[in-house]
């Protein structure tokens, strides 16, 4: 799968319309094209291929998204089932049909991810932001585990890849949060808010894991309690910090108008 999307990134450049020098020039001013010039991988397919190429890469970009969506519904349908078991959501969606398939939890998946579209394309990118953040926090979780019981059982392998999947998870997951830390793009101010509600709701579900467990318990997860404070302040801090920012910037505009106003103004007098 990243050798696809390698190969996807990388067919973006090789095609690059007339008047630029390279795909750099290209990609910056992408905002002036409209249709298939406006998106560099159809673009680089058509030129290759024409239109036989277009259909070809269009069918396989509409397979991958299926695939995908099978793929989420399946494993977040298995995830929240076990929540379910474990007594962190309604007993109703853990339960299983004669198959195997949880029925319940698949239902509402979908009952909550259908209305989520016509909030508009911008209200996908919130979702797919945490997502990203998520996602790289739990392959960091993961690949920490790893690493622990590689240790103990003194599989050099394992505690290889594990420190590997831990830089790669801590890197991806500080790329996703921290604003202008490698390239001038960052979250939207709505997503880092979403951040913010998403951490809550993770409050709330480790409290309830802890109060069901016993008390020799609760000391052995502190980490969680330092990750999920750390997101939930920094998320408050960088969303408060773009408001204000959002908020100068519309003042200076504001100020700019007026003053460019008087100055026309004044100079009508003379």
């Amino acid at each position: 799968m990243t050798a696809v999307y390698v190969a996807l990134t990388c067919l973006a450049t090789l095609s690059v319309p007339d008047g630029y020098a390279n795909w750099r020039e290209y990609v910056a001013n992408i905002a002036h094209y409209r249709g298939v010039e406006g998106i560099p991988t159809f673009n680089a397919a058509k030129c290759a291929m024409g239109s036989a190429g277009l259909a070809l890469l269009g069918l396989a970009v509409v397979a991958t998204i299926a695939s995908s969506l099978l793929g989420f519904m399946r494993a977040t349908s298995r995830l929240v089932s076990t929540l379910a078991e474990d007594g962190l959501l309604p007993k109703a969606l853990g339960h299983l049909e004669k198959d195997g398939t949880p029925r319940n939890a698949i239902y509402a998946l979908m009952a909550l991810s259908i209305g989520i579209p016509f909030f508009g394309r911008t209200a996908i990118s919130w979702v797919a932001d945490i997502t990203a953040i998520s996602v790289s926090l739990v392959y960091l979780l993961t690949s920490a585990c790893c690493w622990v019981l590689a240790k103990e059982s003194g599989n050099r392998r394992i505690k290889i890849s594990g420190l590997c999947g831990m830089g790669i998870a801590t890197t991806v997951f500080l790329f996703s949060l921290v604003p202008n830390l490698w390239n001038s793009n960052t979250l939207a101010k709505e997503s880092y808010l979403l951040l913010v509600a998403w951490c809550l709701l993770g409050v709330g579900a480790y409290l309830l894991t802890m109060w069901r467990r016993r008390q020799h318990e609760r000391k052995q997860s502190p980490l969680l309690w330092i990750i999920m404070l750390f997101l939930l302040f920094f998320s408050v801090g960088v969303w408060a910090k773009s408001i204000v920012y959002e908020a100068i910037k519309e003042s200076a505009r504001e100020i700019a108008r007026i003053n460019a106003l008087e100055l026309n103004t004044g100079l009508r007098w003379f």
